[in-house]
């Protein structure tokens, strides 16, 4: 896209740009046929509420020290 600019102008980039929109939604929605739509068995804001109350009631907890995962060897950089 660099080359595009350079050579022929932001014009042409954001028209090549926006025909590979075009193409990709189209495609999209040739295919979109073949996924499987599943219902939602649950209202999506019924569990956002559930993980902002659990995270809520779990926010004094001390998680303990693991010293697997704080020690880097120095051949790692």
């Amino acid at each position: 896209m660099v080359y595009i600019q350079e050579q022929l102008g932001w014009q042409v980039k954001f028209a090549v740009a926006v025909l590979i929109m075009l193409c990709s939604t189209f495609m999209f929605v040739l295919g979109s046929s073949l996924y499987d739509k599943v219902k939602a068995s649950e209202s999506l804001l019924s569990g956002l509420i559930q993980v902002l109350f659990v995270a809520f009631k779990n926010r004094r907890i001390r998680l303990l020290r693991d010293d697997n995962f704080t020690k880097i060897s120095p051949s790692y950089y």
